[in-house]
């Protein structure tokens, strides 16, 4: 029985290689009828068991043979079978060169790990508490996730994937999923709306640069529009969270200025707007109330169809400062809406009711102070005075232009950075950048300009508007720059002069100058919408403002040109803008009707998610020159043995 685990060894060489490829799956022959070559394995062991143990000799005791006479009795071919390194080499050569005949290919398919994009979507709609246990979706969706990493293995690799308008890379491809778990602890969802398709393009980009076989998992509840045709690489897979549609949000809210029939210590009359969404399938009526603070200022009730929508208008004289416009449920018995953060809205009351500008070289019954006033402006009679927003000059150019915005009409005189050449007759405007704020909402195809001086730009001057003159020769008619103290606008003809003055596209660019101008410490009232980008106004002296969400998270922006780029509010509230000796507000809303639809989706929401998985023979491995230059080494050992043993 001692060469039992001989024996076992030599079976161990033969069909070990079976049991391995049985075990990696993904392994093909080119030519399968090759492995029966290891049936010389049989008549080589037989040779070795049968073959002639030792030559007869003539010895004067066999004292000292008695163990060899007795395994010469024995009957058994298997007891004769000694430990051989020789037998063992032979076979394994044997073996070897049976599957380098068969022509062994083990796939990529099997052969590599697994790769998990895993995108959360990281939404406003994510908050709503109707999940298991009343926890919010976004935690039911962080479950999940965690569900999936603990099925991971050595050889598996996970990229985590936030999405809500945008979306962005928390964690890259990783093979440490501690790190994946610990960044997903900390993420939480914003107060902003919904676009899958962003993060499934990230998705597919994270997928390119894969490793292992491609998994895409989505988490979340299919809120807003449907993504469209995304290409996936591997599989895809949607993990729907919530189960409730109940919710009742605002959906649009605005406030605008009544006229005022005297002085009232209570504020100036004003009318909020609003709209409610009733999103569920059942009927609700609610409070629509607005407050300051603890004190409610007005009161509505209003009743909701189901899946409807219903304009809503509070009167109050209100002071400047910020107000919410709140939904409450009419019945105290009434069911919880499981996603409050759509049932406020903040706006600001303004503390100035006009944009204060000079104007300069016109008179006060003209079209255009007539415009300016139309577009919300006080002409002030001090053009001096430190709070002017900007300056207006009608033909005349200052020595210096002050460090405010300034709308030049018509000059005679040329500036510091455009010259003035002759008079051109019969302009047309050619093309005007439609991406400039100062030209938003502006059709010029009817403008028609009688005469104007030829604008020569010079460095650093963008022609927004450009045109030609009756015989064909390009005529700049409106241009713009900015220096280290403010915007500059030059239109280069006299508003009188054209049928400007009789086009509605007029009073829109002096409005859109007005807004452009306005005072630093004037308040955003319409508001902003979350997730979505802005410009606020800055003073020009400083180099950079921060900006206080409600939940006293800090962003640092830099100014540029009395501007700040401002990225998008994350959070639904009032925001406050610091600076060195000033400050601002602004407000930011949700109002999404697509994330106040919190009804969940099902997997046809990713209708046009295009699946697709790279052949695994594309990516297969060929292996018979292995199994070849191994057969080739062990006889080389296996010859070098023998004939050292012969020596």
């Amino acid at each position: 029985m001692r060469n039992l685990g001989f024996v076992a060894l030599l079976l161990l060489v033969l069909l070990g290689p079976f049991f391995a490829f049985s075990a990696w799956g993904g392994v093909g022959f080119a030519w399968p009828p090759g492995l029966w070559l290891g049936i010389a394995a049989l008549p080589l062991v037989l040779l070795y068991m049968l073959r002639p143990r030792h030559a007869r000799r003539t010895v004067a005791s066999l004292l000292f043979w008695e163990a060899i006479a007795e395994r010469q009795r024995s009957g058994s071919p298997l007891a004769r079978l000694e430990r051989h390194l020789l037998l063992l080499l032979q076979l394994v050569a044997l073996t070897a060169l049976a599957y380098a005949l068969a022509g062994p290919v083990l796939h990529g398919a099997r052969r590599r790990g697994r790769s998990l994009v895993l995108v959360c979507d990281a939404s406003a709609s994510m908050l709503a508490r109707d999940a298991a246990g009343g926890t919010s979706r976004f935690e039911a969706a962080r479950r999940e996730v965690r569900s999936l990493l603990r099925g991971l293995g050595g050889r598996d690799e996970a990229t985590l994937i936030a999405c809500d308008r945008s979306a962005r890379t928390v964690v890259p491809w990783t093979r440490s999923f501690a790190r994946v778990e610990s960044a997903l602890a900390e993420l939480s969802p914003g107060h902003v709306g919904t676009d899958a398709h962003n993060g499934l393009l990230l998705a597919a980009a994270a997928a390119a640069a894969a490793s292992g076989e491609v998994e895409v998992h989505f988490f979340g509840d299919g809120g807003g529009a449907p993504p469209g045709a995304v290409a996936l690489e591997g599989s895809f897979t949607f993990h729907p969270v919530g189960s409730s549609d109940a919710n009742a949000g605002l959906v649009a809210v605005a406030l605008e200025e009544l006229p005022s029939h005297g002085d009232s210590t209570d504020g100036l009359p004003y009318a909020v707007f609003a709209r409610v969404l009733n999103a569920g399938h059942r009927p609700r009526e609610v409070f629509v109330s607005l407050e300051r603070g603890e004190e409610a200022l007005a009161a509505r009730r209003l009743r909701l169809p189901p899946r409807a929508e219903r304009a809503v208008t509070l009167e109050a004289s209100l002071r400047p400062g910020p107000v919410v416009l709140r939904l409450r449920p009419a019945e105290a018995s009434a069911e919880a809406d499981p996603f409050p953060l759509d049932d406020a809205a903040y706006l600001l009351v303004p503390a100035e009711r006009s944009i204060s500008v000079g104007l300069h070289g016109a008179g006060p019954n003209t079209s255009l102070a007539r415009a300016l006033e139309a577009a919300g402006a006080r002409i002030r009679s001090d053009p001096g005075s430190a709070t002017l927003s900007g300056q207006v000059y009608a033909g005349v150019v200052p020595p210096r232009l002050p460090p405010v915005d300034c709308l030049i009409l018509a000059p005679r005189k040329p500036l510091d950075r455009v010259g003035l050449g002759l008079v051109r007759q019969g302009l047309v405007p050619l093309a005007w950048d439609r991406e400039d704020p100062l030209l938003r909402y502006l059709d010029l195809r009817d403008l028609r300009v009688d005469r104007a001086r030829q604008l020569l730009p010079g460095p650093g001057v963008r022609v927004l508007v450009q045109g030609e003159d009756a015989q064909g020769s390009p005529a700049p008619l409106l241009l713009a720059w900015e220096d280290d103290a403010a915007r500059r606008v030059l239109v280069g003809f006299d508003p009188e002069a054209s049928t400007w003055p009789l086009r509605a596209s007029f009073p829109i660019f002096l409005r859109n100058w007005v807004e452009r101008t306005a005072s630093p410490t004037r308040s955003l009232e319409a508001g902003l919408s979350t997730g979505f980008a802005a410009e606020l106004p800055a003073p020009f002296d400083a180099e950079a403002v921060e900006v206080v969400a409600p939940s006293g998270r800090t962003l640092r922006l830099p100014v540029r040109g009395g501007r700040v780029e401002f990225p998008g509010a994350r959070e639904v509230g009032v925001h406050e803008v610091h600076w060195p000796g000033g400050s601002s507000r602004f407000c930011a809303n949700l109002c999404d009707p697509s994330e106040s639809r919190i009804a969940p989706q099902g997997a046809e929401a990713f209708a046009a998610v295009v699946r697709s998985r790279t052949d695994a023979e594309t990516r297969s491995l060929d292996v018979t020159s292995w199994f070849a230059m191994l057969a080739l080494v062990v006889l080389t050992v296996e010859y070098w043995l023998y004939h050292r043993r012969l020596a």
